[in-house]
Parts: structure tokens; sequence; C-alpha cells
């Protein structure tokens, strides 16, 4: 079905020479006056244009206006037709006929304000069909009109843009022209490299190839689609690179100018000027560090703009919204390249748990494109790290004097965040005196030498961060001077005595700090690696906790059995 439509013409502030013409839209005619909706033109697959065909019922009339009835002589009987325009670049391309293959219509048909070409049978007019014109409307565009005294249009005719809802609808693809742009020129480049069509059920790949394209780099003067061109060209093609002229050369990085390069009177934005930006914030090693740990903070930073930043750039780095740090870059950037700062952070006191570092661009006497790309953030998690304290007989202390010699222990836990930390605490006697699995010299023949290393172990769990109990070094006389020939650190390995903490719920082993570094177990040394006997004055003195809740009961079981060892050895 043939469509019915009707263009009323929108004036933006263009140079008219009929200052009194007000208005412009498209509307939907349909015989009807009444029935004057705005609408998108079709798209024709056959052609590939946005036009109804030519013949039968007219498509199209040409509505112009004027703001005051008295003036309607100013229009009355002028030619107009429609073009692809683009603001003040010389040169346009008509894409409508009439039924005799005129590219023009003549304003005949007035009342009240307007004038417009005929429509069949509306108010007795004789027919006047005018078409967008298969082969020639076949572009997405913003619609020109001109209105012309006589018959022959030029530049010096009043050009009238159509508003916003009586376009041809569709986009363009083109090259990134913003960043084509050249300072010491002043020049971009623009090639259309792909035209999307749009039809009542969706888009269309547009495959035309013809010159009708109305190109400029602009700015806007008054209107929508009014535009003032520093440069363009009139009759360019698909696939073929235009250098335009900006009117921007050699711009100092304390400005920016916003330009559109414009197609048929669709326009598209672009930024000269410097663009500082944030572009990462990069942790080293890892995103999750124990607390007290130290992390390397490295931070991107470029010049995404297509001018040289000759200034410092500042870059503030914040750990939860507290300053931290401040990351220069002494000598600008040159457009469109990039560099990174790095810092050491210490993890500190800061609790557990997620923390965010945000870095932040600072300097503001750098003129930016994009602000919205100068921060950039990553987070940091804080494990807990558990700090722990023992005491030994009541003194703080890490130290046993002598093995063989009961001692009261008490350990107390306090994780990062200096919570009391109920965990599960294993203490560790490696290669000390073990009735089950004496320490051994396995084989001696080749390297690495084997042997049989001893390790014994006591757990429990601390209840507020607290736990006591008894413990007994046994130590071991081959790790003295005297028994060093026996090599016994080549077959199994050195004595020692530690303490590893242990999830109660997970079993996963937790982190220690000693206060001012991770370590992975906390260490006890023994003075004394001889068992040494009480003296009589000291036999007898010394009660143990839990002596009587099953210590004293094994420790003498202990001594049974060494006695029967002793003797089924024969030692």
């Amino acid at each position: 079905m043939i469509k019915k439509l009707i263009f009323t013409l929108l004036l933006f502030a263009l140079p008219l020479s009929f200052a009194a013409i007000t208005n412009a839209t498209i509307l939907n005619v349909s015989f009807n006056p009444a029935e004057r909706v705005p609408v998108n033109m079709s798209w024709d697959t056959g052609s590939k244009s946005y036009m109804d065909s030519v013949g039968g019922n007219p498509d199209t009339v040409i509505q112009v206006c004027v703001d005051n009835p008295a003036n309607i002589g100013e229009i009355q009987n002028k030619y107009a037709m429609f073009v692809y325009r683009t603001g003040n670049v010389s040169g346009f391309q008509n894409i409508s006929k009439d039924n005799t293959g005129k590219d023009h219509t003549q304003l005949v048909n007035c009342s009240g304000s307007c004038c417009m070409s005929a429509i069949n049978n509306v108010g007795g007019q004789p027919v006047g069909p005018y078409n967008f014109y298969s082969g020639t409307a076949v572009y997405p565009a913003y619609i020109y009109a001109i209105v012309s005294d006589d018959e022959i249009f030029t530049e010096s005719d009043t050009f009238i843009a159509v508003g916003p809802k009586s376009h041809l609808r569709g986009t363009y693809s083109t090259n990134d022209v913003e960043a084509s742009y050249t300072p010491s020129t002043g020049n971009v480049s623009l090639t259309i490299t792909g035209v999307t069509s749009y039809t009542s059920s969706g888009s269309a790949t547009n495959t035309v190839n013809m010159p009708y394209f109305q190109i400029g780099v602009c700015e806007p003067v008054a209107g929508l689609y009014a535009w003032g061109c520093t440069g363009g060209y009139s009759g360019a093609s698909r696939g073929t690179s235009y250098s335009i002229f900006t009117g921007i050369v050699s711009p100092p990085d304390t400005s920016k100018y916003t330009k559109y390069y414009v197609i048929n009177g669709m326009n598209s934005s672009f930024c000269i000027g410097p663009d500082p930006a944030v572009t990462s914030v990069t942790l080293t090693p890892s995103t999750q560090y124990a607390a007290g740990g130290q992390v390397l903070v490295t931070v991107g930073i470029r010049n995404d703009g297509n001018v040289d930043i000759t200034q410092p750039i500042n870059v503030d780095v914040y750990f939860d919204g507290q300053p931290v740090q401040t990351l220069t870059v002494a000598g600008g950037l040159t457009r469109y390249t990039s560099t990174t700062r790095s810092f050491t952070l210490d993890t500190g006191l800061n609790a557990s748990g997620p923390h965010t570092i945000l870095a932040n661009l600072s300097t503001t006497t750098i003129a930016d494109c994009d602000p919205s790309n100068n921060q950039s953030s990553s987070t940091l998690t804080i494990q807990k790290t558990y700090l722990v304290r023992t005491f030994i007989n009541g003194t703080e202390s890490n130290v046993f004097p002598d093995v063989g010699r009961p001692y009261n222990l008490t350990v107390n836990v306090t994780d990062s965040d200096g919570i009391p930390a109920n965990v599960t605490v294993r203490i560790t006697e490696v290669n000390g005196i073990s009735l089950f699995s004496p320490i051994q010299r396995i084989d001696n023949t080749s390297t690495p030498y084997r042997g049989l290393k001893s390790v014994s172990y006591g757990e429990t769990k601390t209840k507020n961060g607290l736990v006591d109990f008894a413990i007994i070094p046994t130590g071991n006389k081959i790790y003295t001077p005297e028994y060093a020939y026996l090599q016994a650190s080549e077959y199994v390995g050195n004595y020692s005595l530690y303490i590893k903490l242990f999830d109660t719920n997970t079993g996963a082993e937790l982190q220690q700090t000693n206060g001012t570094a991770l370590i992975s177990e906390y260490n006890f040394t023994v003075s004394n690696m001889s068992a040494r006997l009480p003296s009589p004055g000291e036999e007898g003195t010394m009660h143990v906790i839990h002596q009587d809740e099953y210590v004293s009961e094994i420790t003498q079981y202990a001594y049974n059995v060494f006695a029967a060892i002793s003797k089924w050895l024969g030692i």
C-alpha cells in the first residue's frame, strides 16, 4: 500500500531569504489533514530506498509555514524540494522528484499560515504527486528542504532543516575519527565504512554505493541540525578517506574542544584535547594478603586523548578512602601512550576482610576529554593472622631451661583484629625422645643418608584465646656437641619444638605473625639438652597443672616403660 506523507518543515536558526518561515515536521496525511501523525519513512528492499514508488496516488507533499497569515505571500507559489545537506558545507543532493521527472514541486495549496504542494482530492486541489525517489533517497539523513523563488536551486536559496521525527532512519559506521586528529595540521580523516538502515521490522545492512554523502566537521550553530562547519565534502563516497579541517591547530593541554563529524545531517561528537586516564590498579603477587603483609600496588596511567600532555600528571591513591600515596608522571604523556607507577603498601594493622584501593587523577590543570575514566580500583582482601604469646611457669617466655623437666605452659592467641581467638593449638616436638619410634640411622652407604625421624605432638583448643597445660620437653642428647660425630642432623634433621594453629572447624592451618612479620610457626628453644636431675632441695617442689589429671600417672608409666625397654635391650 502506498503511504501518503506530508512534510511540514521546521526551521532552525539558519540564514534565510524568507525571514517569516517558522516550522516543519513529517506528518502522515492519508487524505485526511486531521490525521497528521509523525512517521518514519519505510524502506523499500528492492530499490534500497527510503521512499514510496512514484505513480498512482501522490506519496508526499511539502508544507511550509510562516509566522503569520499576512506573510503567506512569502511562500505562496514558491518552489521547494528535499535534499541531503550538511550545515554550511557547499553542495547538496536532491532526493525527490514529481511524476513529471522534476526534482522539485510548487507550493500552490495555501491555507492560513501554510502552503503545500497539491494533495489529490483535498479541498478540490489538483493532483501533484511528489516522492522520495528511488536511487537517491537511499541513505540515513536528517532531511533539508530548499525554498526558491524560481526553479533553479542554488546555495543562496533558503535551506530549512526538517525536525527530529522527520528523518530517514539509520546509522553510519566510520573509522575512529577522534584518533585520526593530527595536531600539527588540525585535520581529521573520515571514512564511511558501513551504513545501517531501519525498516519497520528492524535493521538492515545498506549496500548501496552512490556518491551522495554530504560530510563535514562542524559545530552546532543554533538548532539541532544547523551546523557551522570548518571543512567538508559534497558527494562523498563510501570507503574513501577524506581529510577535513577542524579549525583547531596545535592546541595546548589546558584546552579541549567538542567537534562533530556530520554525514547527511546526522552527527557524532568527538573531542580534541588530552584525556588523562587511570586505567588499572594491580596488586602483586595477588589480591589476598595476610595482615601485616606487604603488597606492590601498580597503577596504570594513560593519555587516551589526541593531544600531548606536557605537564606532570598526579594520581592520588586511597586505602578505604584514606590517602596513602601520590604517584606522579613528571614529564606528562604524549597522546595515546601509557605508563605505570608503583609503590609498596604495608597492610599493617588494618582489619581483616575486603578493602578498596582506589587511584584517582588529582591534577586539575589538564583539560580532560573524558572525566569518566579518571579512577580505577582493586579490592585487597586481608586475611586474619594470629599472634601467639606463651608463658612458662607464669613468666612470658619461649625458652625452656632444661629437658626432662615439667613446666606449666600458658598459650594466649589473638587475631589481627585484636580479638581473642578460639583455635586449635598443636605443639610439636621433632626428634625428641620417643618410646614408640626413637630416632635412628638407617642407611649411611649413600647420600642422602636415611634415618627415622621422630615427631610427637599434643593438641588442644583455646577458650577465649587461652589454654594452659603441662609440657615436658624431652630434648635429645645426641644434639649436644659431644655427640656431633653421630651426624644426627644429616640423617633425621634437627631438633625443634614449635606451635602451629588450625581452624577448629575446618582444620585449615592459620597464618601466624610475630607482630612485625609473618611466620610459619611459633618456635621454642631449649637451653640445656642434657637431662638434669633436681637437687635435693628442688626435688618434689614443682606441681604442674593437671598433674593429678593423668600427668603423674602417665609420667610414672613412662618411667616403667623406659625401665622395661632398658632391660629388654640389656642397656
